[in-house]
């Protein structure tokens, strides 16, 4: 453009909307100038000529001229022009991202795409918050940080099947092309990637951060945004040759463990605390149990050993007959 253009050349940029309908629409084009002190009106053989060009350039070289919602996503990508890597904690809608991440759920085919779960076990409060159901069978109560017991929810209506993490620490990305048979090839629950070029804006229910990786048409040659970690022992010999960033997040996934393991022992032992039935009032103490048939036969022995004390008065029938009334009577004379 600088060969072209002198400090008198205005530009002037029409509506590809507006040139697609004209001259049929009968209006008359609007545009816009730089400098705008350098505009001058144009005629209605110029704007003619104008949306004939715009058509015949649209036809015959279809990708020459982006749609304005393709112009606005390279609108966003031209200015990402700095490292793009960032931690999911600090993503934003309507820029392009770097990632390094863990995928937290099997990828899954749905329709034309590869949807997926990934985590750098940081939390954004723009991500899905995904609860834990729970002990098996019980309630739990929320309020914890890692959205374990939002509010009391039962275990058989909640989502049992989400593997954690818990809380609000995994986004979702949608991948379209090559990069989904690669996914799907390639990544599995565990799996740490190194992601480039994620879109992040809001997902279909307008609430919740997502993130989208489709092949760039534009580009000459087709990059790859889809990488795995060796993370095999021998790959963490050097350390200086390990990323530090992924350091980090291996840290951060020790650390959620740890607590999350503390957390749920102590969930468990609050539900076992409270299944446990209090003793009713008028229970006798634990000690004083006792068997009532081992009760009667210890008082039958005792009966037997006091006729076995009892002198022997004699052999003939008056002295046993006076014998067992005076047992009976507790020696009392008849």
């Amino acid at each position: 453009m600088s060969l072209v253009t002198n400090k008198r050349t205005a530009i002037d940029v029409f509506p590809a909307k507006q040139l697609a309908e004209h001259p049929s629409s009968g209006a008359k084009l609007s545009y816009r100038s730089d400098p705008a002190g350098l505009s001058r009106s144009r005629s209605a053989q110029e704007e003619e000529y104008i949306a004939w060009l715009y058509r015949t350039m649209d036809e015959r070289f279809p990708t020459l001229l982006p749609t304005q919602e393709a112009f606005e996503v390279m609108r966003m990508h031209s200015g990402n022009v700095k490292d793009k890597f960032s931690e999911l904690k600090d993503i934003q809608d309507g820029y392009f991202y770097d990632f390094i991440v863990q995928v937290a759920k099997d990828p899954y085919e749905d329709a034309n795409r590869v949807s997926l779960w990934v985590t750098d076990y940081t939390e954004n409060p723009k991500f899905y918050n995904h609860q834990w159901a729970g002990p098996a069978g019980n309630q739990t109560k929320c309020g914890d940080e890692f959205g374990y017991t939002t509010r009391y929810v039962k275990a058989d209506t909640a989502k049992t099947d989400w593997p954690g993490p818990y809380g609000r620490r995994t986004l979702q990305i949608s991948c379209w092309d090559s990069h989904a048979s690669l996914l799907m090839q390639m990544a599995k629950r565990g799996t740490w990637l190194r992601l480039r070029n994620i879109q992040v804006k809001y997902g279909r229910n307008d609430a919740n951060l997502e993130g989208f990786l489709r092949e760039d048409e534009n580009a000459y040659v087709k990059k790859v945004s889809v990488e795995a970690i060796d993370m095999s022992p021998g790959a963490f010999d050097d350390p200086e040759n390990v990323d530090p960033r992924l350091m980090a997040a291996l840290r951060r996934k020790r650390d959620y463990e740890r607590a999350r393991k503390a957390q749920i022992k102590q969930v468990r032992q609050e539900v076992a605390g409270q299944k446990r039935p209090a003793p009713p009032q008028d229970a006798p103490p634990q000690g004083d149990k006792t068997n009532k048939k081992q009760k009667s036969k210890a008082e039958m022995k005792r009966a037997l050993r006091r006729l076995e004390m009892q002198p022997n008065q004699g052999s003939n029938q008056g002295s046993n007959q006076a014998s067992n009334q005076g047992f009976n009577t507790k020696g009392t004379e008849t």
